[in-house]
């Protein structure tokens, strides 16, 4: 009985996590000697999971470098030298991590319907779809062409060792436009050279005709007839007035104290003054009618050719009457 117990607490007590560590590093170790890299990345990963060791880690990146994950082979070499930055071999350990920086990856190209070229950064890579193309790690610009498509393109960013599939359905390229009626080009003839006419001397336009100088009779036979309107027009508004004040005191008679002689005596009075003044209007509508007529005649006999111009007498007779006065010319040539 007491030898049941005692397996059984053995069996209970825990085990030490140094031995277990190593009991699962040597396991990896044989593993990987053998070729079995995921076996041996497990028991390298549980290893560190009980006890983590730095040196583990440099065995988990063989791993998964012998794996083909490039990217986490990385991250196990770096988190080693930022853990040992002073080990031996740390100088090693970094031109591990740039040469696997630079693995190239891969793209894995396929489109429906296939047999597209493949245009990588703007070069043809000479493959068409699917087909896989090797490229350095960073970001690419992935273009598919297919005659009878319409052209589509990506742009990747693609990790050290790292792959990608990039799988796209082509849309079919729209009708092309009906084709331009022809241009029609009209025929074109030479230009015939025109010679221009000899140059002709442009003849100097005539003097303009002499101006007919105006008489200085004319001028004053002018303004005599003016006067003479001047003067017939106030003459005629004084007689008009004499006449509605001889009407006014006609029709309203004697005034108050003035005997019947002496309102007769002021309408003959105002009689005589329009009477005059009508005299004196007709008078001056006489010479000005006088003066127009004489004016006209004196600016036609002066104007006219020199050969055509013949002396003429011209006579001015006045007329006076009791009732008006007025004027009357005499021309003899």
């Amino acid at each position: 009985g007491e030898e049941k117990k005692a397996k059984k607490e053995k069996a209970e007590k825990p085990k030490d996590p140094k031995k277990v560590a190593k009991e699962f590093f040597d396991s990896g170790k044989k593993k990987f000697d053998e070729g079995n890299y995921q076996g041996a990345l497990d028991d390298f990963l549980s290893a560190n999971n009980t006890l983590p060791n730095p040196f583990v880690y440099l065995k988990i990146a063989d791993c998964y470098e012998k794996l083909q994950n490039i990217p986490e082979a990385i991250a196990w070499l770096n988190k080693f030298a930022n853990e040992k930055p002073d080990a031996q071999n740390i100088q090693e350990i970094k031109g591990r991590i740039e040469k696997l920086s630079a693995t190239p990856g891969k793209i894995s190209a396929a489109t429906e319907p296939g047999g597209a070229k493949i245009i990588l950064d703007g070069q043809d890579t000479g493959k068409t779809t699917p087909a896989e193309v090797d490229v350095a790690p960073g970001q690419h610009s992935v273009e598919y062409r297919l005659d009878g498509y319409v052209a589509q393109s990506k742009t990747l960013e693609i990790t050290p060792g790292g792959k990608q599939e990039l799988s796209v359905t082509l849309e079919q390229s729209p009708p092309p436009p009906p084709p331009a009626p022809p241009e029609i080009i009209a025929e074109e003839y030479p230009e015939e050279e025109v010679t221009p006419p000899a140059e002709q001397k442009e003849l100097p336009p005539p003097p303009p005709p002499p101006q007919p100088k105006t008489n200085k009779g004319v001028w004053a036979a002018a303004g005599i007839a003016g006067v003479g309107i001047v003067s017939a027009t106030v003459f005629g508004i004084l007689a008009l007035n004499q006449e509605a004040d001889f009407e006014d005191k006609k029709d309203k008679g004697p005034e108050q104290g003035q005997t019947e002689t002496q309102w007769l005596d002021d309408l003959d009075s105002i009689k005589s003054k329009g009477r005059a003044f009508a005299i004196a209007c007709d008078v001056s509508w006489g010479v000005a009618a006088a003066a127009t007529l004489t004016g006209i005649i004196l600016y036609y006999v002066t104007n006219k050719p020199p050969k055509e111009n013949k002396s003429a007498n011209l006579t001015i007779n006045p007329v006076i009457t009791k009732d008006g006065a007025g004027a009357g010319a005499t021309i003899k040539f």
